[in-house]
Formats: C-alpha cells, sequence, structure tokens
C-alpha cells in the first residue's frame, strides 16, 4: 500500500499469524490494566481483550514502534519490537514485564510465521537489528515454507551487543538447533543479515551439518582493506537515515556533513517525524540506542573477512539500481564462493527492492531458489 504522494503506507502493512480471540478477558491486575489502556490508545480502540492479538486487532509496522516507545516510557524497560512477534498479546507481554529478566531474556529467534511443511527459511536481521523488514515480504512469500527470523541481542539491552560477525553468527546457531536440531538448513538475509548467514553456514558446515542454500539479498562481498578505510561516522549515519526510509534527495536537503553526530541524528528523527517515517512520539534516547546497534552491527560487517571459502550453494540477489563499477558480474563474490554461485538482479535500490512494489520479484526469486531444497532430518 502507498500514501497519496507514492510512499510505502506502513501505516497499513499487515503482519503475519495474526489472530484474534473468540472471548473477551478483560485486565487482571494493574500491568494488564496499563497496556490495555496503551493499547486502546494507540489502536484507537474502546477496548482490547488480554489475549487479543496486536496485529489482529489493528497493529502493523508503524503502530508497533509506537508501542514499543510508549511502552519503555511507561514501564522504564527496553523493549525491542520484535518483542511483538514472539508475544502479541496482553497477557504474554505482562507476564515479561513481571518477570525478573524481563525484555533482556527474550530469545534472538522470532518466528515470522511457523505454519507449513516445506523446510523453514532462516533470514538474519539487516543492519538494523529488527526483522520487521521481513514483515511485508513474508506476505509474498511461500506460505507452505515457515519463516524464522533472528533479530539482534543488543535491540534489548546495550550490555547484550555483539560486536563481532562471529558472535552473532555463534548465539544464532545456538538458537536455531533448538528449533531445528540438524540439517538440511536454509539461510539467508539481506545485506549484513547475509553476512551473518554466511558465518552461520560456515560453522555449521564445520560442525558437520548441511546447509541446502544460502540466499544473500543484496549483501556486499567482503571489503578489501582499502573499502574498509572508506567507511566514518557520516557514511554510517547515512545508511541509517536511509534505513528510516530517508531518500537521497532528502538527505541532500539535511545536508548532513555539515553537521556533528549528535545533531545529525536529531536532524534524523525530527524529519523522519516530520514525514511520517517515524511514530511522533520515539523518543530520542530510542533514535540513538537503535543507530548504537545499527553503527556496531555495520562495523562488524565492514570488519568481517570469512577464513575460508564458502564451499555450498550461493543464490545472490543484488539491487540493478545500485552503481558498482568496479563489481565483476558476480559483484566480487566469485573468490568467496567454491561451491555454486547463481546471481540474479532485482529490482530496485539497495533499500527499496525489499518494499512494495519491487518485494514481489525478490520474493519470486527466493521462492524459485528453494524449490530444490532438501527435507531436513528428523
Amino acid at each position: 500500500p502507498k500514501t497519496p504522494s507514492g510512499k510505502i503506507d506502513r501505516r497499513h502493512l499487515p503482519m503475519p499469524g495474526a489472530s484474534r480471540t473468540a472471548s473477551f478477558v478483560p485486565p487482571r491486575d494493574v500491568v494488564e490494566l496499563k497496556l490495555a489502556e496503551l493499547w486502546q490508545e494507540v489502536l484507537g480502540l474502546t477496548a482490547v481483550g488480554i489475549h487479543d492479538n496486536f496485529f489482529s486487532v489493528g497493529g502493523h509496522s508503524l503502530l508497533a514502534v509506537r508501542l514499543v516507545s510508549r511502552m519503555q516510557s511507561l514501564f522504564g524497560q527496553t523493549v525491542p519490537v520484535a518483542a511483538l512477534f514472539q508475544n502479541s498479546t496482553i497477557a504474554q507481554l505482562a507476564a515479561l514485564l513481571r518477570s525478573e529478566g524481563g525484555f533482556s531474556a527474550l530469545s534472538p529467534l522470532v518466528k515470522l510465521r511457523e505454519q507449513g511443511n516445506k523446510p523453514p527459511l532462516f533470514l538474519v536481521h539487516p543492519g538494523g537489528g529488527n526483522v520487521l523488514p521481513y514483515v511485508e515480504l513474508a506476505q509474498h512469500l511461500d506460505g507452505e515454507r515457515p519463516l524464522i527470523g533472528f533479530q539482534s541481542l543488543g535491540l534489548t539491552a546495550h550490555n547484550q551487543i555483539q560486536h563481532t560477525i562471529e558472535e552473532m553468527a555463534t548465539t544464532y546457531v545456538d538458537a536455531l538447533k533448538a528449533v531445528q536440531p540438524h540439517g538440511p538448513y536454509t539461510l539467508g538475509g539481506w545485506s549484513m543479515g547475509g553476512t551473518v548467514a554466511l558465518e552461520m553456514a560456515q560453522q555449521l558446515q564445520a560442525g558437520g551439518e548441511e546447509v541446502s542454500r544460502l540466499i544473500l539479498i543484496d549483501t556486499d562481498a567482503p571489503l578489501t582493506a582499502e573499502e574498509e578505510a572508506a567507511f566514518d561516522p557520516l557514511t554510517f549515519q547515512i545508511s541509517f537515515a536511509r534505513d528510516m526510509g530517508i531518500t537521497p534527495e532528502e538527505l541532500r536537503e539535511l545536508n548532513l556533513a555539515e553537521m556533528d553526530e549528535a545533531e545529525r541524528l536529531t536532524a534524523v528523527l525530527h524529519y523522519a517525524i516530520a514525514v511520517e517515517r517515524l511514530p511522533a512520539d520515539l523518543t530520542l534516547e530510542t533514535v540513538r540506542h537503535l543507530y548504537h546497534v545499527f553503527e556496531t552491527n555495520y562495523r562488524a560487517m565492514v570488519a568481517y573477512t570469512p577464513e575460508r571459502p564458502y564451499t555450498g550453494n550461493v543464490t545472490l540477489l543484488k539491487a540493478e539500481d545500485e552503481p558498482r563499477p568496479d563489481h565483476d558480474s558476480t559483484f566480487n563474490w566469485q573468490p568467496w564462493v567454491t561451491g555454486q554461485l547463481d546471481v540474479h538482479t532485482v529490482p530496485g535500490n539497495h533499500f527499496t527492492l525489499v518494499r512494495a512494489p519491487h518485494l514481489t520479484t525478490l520474493a519470486a526469486q527466493i521462492n524459485a531458489a528453494l524449490t530444490d531444497v532438501k527435507e531436513a532430518v528428523r
């Protein structure tokens, strides 16, 4: 869906797997009552039951961000957006708020779609750390295939931020094996998520497991020392702004290069709120935390060099609107893959290929790449 100006209307993006309970159950304590009042405010409802699913009573991507922002202000806890995928009712959220570990105990694994008889597809978060970019894409992927995402632990608390791709991959492999103990596995990720998925595949292979297919969605090949040296705080902050939906034309108007780091984040927040890319009550503190996760993740990606070339099968899906004058036909991936490497271009640039209208082509390419994957060992 789009706004009259032609931009994606995030207010009307659906979420997968939603269902509403048949019977209304009112709040049972103060925590549930506060949450119910908050849901009613955010969703514009007069009543909500503690077992109603957030996404079945009007919740969507932008409202999810607004809700967790309000929850953080109300309860004083850092709440990752992905928590709503794992705990999408008031009763579930209240139980987490009451528990000693709270949201810090959340698993990195997020079940975006549980139903389906085919082998699951595991998708790793991009630099922002959350799985929201895969929500709309999920609507166009094979409905018979479960879809499981991995969110950054850093979204929950600063002290859980992981600083290397290897650390993240090890954590996610442990979570993956809790769901599917043995391969063959199918892994993928957009942008930096593909880098983590590659390292996960390497670790799984080293442990004797089979990876049927690795899908890299506009993921850059490991950088040279010269390319790594070109990254600076301004580069990261421009990428962060693009990740928030701000276009190159809008960035030129903001002129971030003339500001210091703190001023840039404030300018990005105010502009994103003004053009309704972010909810109006999102705080600068929250944006600073999100940027810290983003920058840490991208610094890990820039610094990562695989120990060895990957021997498995890879599908590389590259955005056709991204200028890459110095890249070969494999976008410099050939030295890093000794197995089968299939390369396809998809419409859009690095940030728009996962959004409407381009995501239908992206989903079709992913579905095609998964037609021959093997069943997992039971």
